[in-house]
């Protein structure tokens, strides 16, 4: 078992020391990288969302911004939304050198001032596969109001400063409650709910938050305008929480900004809400298990995968249910295919259900009867069906076609070409009868092929055969199926490190022919075929159907 979190550092490009904790989620996992918004400091509230994370499957980094907290900078206290943002970039770098860690499947949280920061972050970084930004600061220029009669000011510290004066430093919250609630501050956040969320919230021993941020730190904030980056985060998800009565960042403006971002988007707005209420309490529950189910982007959806017991149809099925779908697994046993290279060797099914939903269904893909009762086990099982995944198939050996019998002919067309015939006739009549999402799509099929079914490959007719008839019928029922928005794709995979090439790798001269087809290094993996069917559900390719990769 994972033990709850470590220590951790890593270096800035400009080389500072930013320190926090890391929450490992077994190996490989999907990470979420957070930072604290204005001054705050990693255990005002960023350890509950972070165990959350935890319990539901994602690995954490947490760290304290630069300049506070554990972390290095000088000088001291200062905001500087450029180099947080550069922080940010480091982190991710700092995330994929650790084998906990999925490098591809790292997303960044902020929240406030650190919720601007993800904005720009991901607009130019594309290694962050989704955005959280919590009740976010989006626009400096929304602030010039509040900030420009005290300019005069500032500039005097930057000339301060220039002469070798020590920076300005200013309060954050009120000196106390009563002032707070009179509404006789002078603080950056003179609320009363700012005051109790930084100064009556209980730390660990030892660590105290200091009530101190540099004048030049509201300089930079004048300028930093996040909603001019948020339309360059698409492709890439997003998620914006706002909080209805947010007295700390502007409403409209977070939510005109909202306006601008490209899809997929998602816009979560907490009714009757402050700025601090995401943090803890009873709106913390509904916040972070809603941001769970963003992460877990086909959270709520049926999936059936066949021939999931090995190999492809194995990573294709965990994949799927690490993402949040309950999934169907199909097969003719649940039993692994001896002489795969899987190091698990439990079921499937049964992988997935300890941290998952899976069960599992006896089907013969090639009988009517049993694929027409594998979807209607969906229905009985979880009320719907939103995605079939045809995998099953078979090879039954190379041979020029006078030597090729019909037998194998046949067997090999019945499982790979009739089972997807019948696994996409009798979704999608399913599909069609069922409410469609609230996104208005209905299902999303793949049908793994392959590249014996774009290319010819030598002493493969059946094999070949199949997988064109595979290719070219995804295609054709795509076109028949796009104005019911059902999407229909396929994946064209070249050799795998799986059971059906064992013997081939074990042979050197074989082992030479399989490496020399492919121009990478080494073969692929099953789990490379489950990430490109992971994009194909899910909202990157919600304009795309009939395509084969």
């Amino acid at each position: 078992m994972s033990p709850p979190r470590r220590d951790i550092s890593f270096k800035t490009t400009d080389g500072l020391e930013l320190r926090g904790w890391f929450y490992p989620a077994g190996n490989k996992a999907p990470t979420v990288i957070l930072s604290h918004g204005l001054t705050g400091i990693k255990e005002l509230f960023l350890d509950a969302f972070t165990a959350r994370f935890q319990a539901a499957g994602f690995a954490s980094i947490v760290y304290d911004c630069r300049n506070f907290g554990a972390s290095d900078g000088l000088p001291r206290y200062e905001v500087d939304a450029f180099h947080q943002i550069e922080d940010y970039h480091d982190a991710i770098t700092f995330a994929t050198t650790l084998t906990e860690v999925d490098p591809e499947r790292i997303a960044i949280w902020g929240s406030s001032y650190s919720g601007g920061n993800v904005i720009q972050a991901a607009a130019v970084d594309r290694r962050a596969k989704a955005v959280i930004a919590q009740v976010p600061f989006v626009s400096g220029n929304s602030n010039a109001p509040t900030l420009m009669p005290i300019m005069p000011a500032i500039l005097a510290d930057r000339a301060g400063i220039a002469a070798g004066r020590a920076g300005e430093i200013v309060s954050v919250v009120a000196s106390s409650l009563d002032e707070a609630e009179s509404r006789a501050s002078t603080s950056i956040l003179p609320e009363a709910d700012a005051y109790k969320f930084f100064v009556h919230s209980t730390l660990p021993n030892g660590v105290k938050w200091e009530n101190k941020i540099t004048l030049q730190s509201l300089f930079k904030l004048l300028k930093n305008e996040p909603r001019a980056y948020i339309h360059l985060i698409s492709p890439t998800p997003f998620l914006m929480v706002v909080a209805e009565e947010d007295t700390a960042v502007h409403v409209p403006t977070q939510l005109a900004a909202f306006g601008e971002a490209g899809e997929p988007k998602e816009l979560f707005f907490m009714a009757k809400t402050g700025h601090f209420d995401p943090y803890s309490g009873p709106a913390f529950d509904v916040n972070v298990e809603r941001q769970i189910r963003f992460l877990k982007i086909l959270e709520g959806r049926v999936a059936i995968v066949t021939g999931s017991s090995s190999g492809v149809g194995r990573a294709i099925a965990i994949a799927l249910a690490s993402e949040g779908a309950s999934v169907i697994c199909s097969d003719l046993t649940p039993e692994l295919r001896l002489g795969g290279y899987e190091v698990v060797t439990a079921p499937t099914h049964e992988v997935i259900a300890k941290t998952g939903t899976a069960i599992f269904r006896k089907t013969d893909v090639g009988s009517p009867e049993d694929m027409e009762s594998l979807v209607a086990s969906a229905i009985s099982e979880f009320g719907r069906l939103d995605i079939l995944v045809n995998n099953a198939g078979i090879f039954c050996g190379q041979n020029r076609i006078a030597e090729e019998s019909v037998e194998a002919f046949d067997k090999t067309m019945a499982i790979n070409t009739r089972g997807t015939f019948l696994g996409m006739k009798y979704a999608i009549a399913q599909m069609m009868k069922q409410e469609p999402r609230s996104s208005g799509d209905r299902g999303w099929i793949v049908n793994i092929s392959s590249i014996g079914g774009v290319v010819g490959l030598s002493m493969e007719p059946s094999y070949c055969a199949s997988k064109g008839a595979v290719t070219n019928l995804t295609r054709q029922v795509a076109l028949d199926y796009a104005p019911d928005k059902i999407h229909i794709n396929g994946v064209c995979p070249g050799f795998l490190k799986t059971a059906m090439v064992r013997s081939a790798l074990e042979d050197p001269a074989l082992h030479e022919e399989l490496h020399n087809a492919s121009p990478w290094p080494h073969l692929g993996l099953p789990e490379d075929v489950a990430k490109a069917v992971l994009f194909l559900c899910g909202d990157g390719a919600s304009w795309m159907t009939g395509v084969m990769l």
